[in-house]
């Protein structure tokens, strides 16, 4: 699999995806920063494979993850005393509603 991106950092190859947005690749909603298949083809050009196996999808989704949160590297704190004011009273997977929710009621 030839590559012009394998010696570049993942963050660069990232980067190069998203300057190539609408021109090389295809356009994709404002609101994706990159899609799935771009952190699939940078782990799989760094594997030196063109299919990664199923037990590498988790890496997909955590370089997704990184690569996204890079961007802003945002950290939500949670004041105690607001949950109740913003009808959140707890906060883990699924006790709370999912994160759409969660901003909604936040902003």
């Amino acid at each position: 699999m030839a590559s012009t991106l394998g010696s570049m950092p993942a963050w660069r190859q990232m980067d190069a995806f998203r300057a190539d947005r609408g021109h090389g690749l295809p356009n994709w909603p404002d609101w994706c920063f990159l899609p799935m298949s771009g952190f699939y083809a940078i782990l799989s050009d760094d594997a030196q494979c063109d299919r990664l196996p199923l037990n590498q999808m988790e890496d997909v989704a955590r370089l997704a993850a990184m690569g996204t949160w890079r961007v802003t590297q945002g950290i939500y704190r949670f004041d105690p005393a607001a949950h109740g004011e913003n009808g959140i009273s707890d906060l883990r997977p699924g006790a709370g509603g999912d994160a759409r929710q969660i901003n909604a009621r936040l902003y």
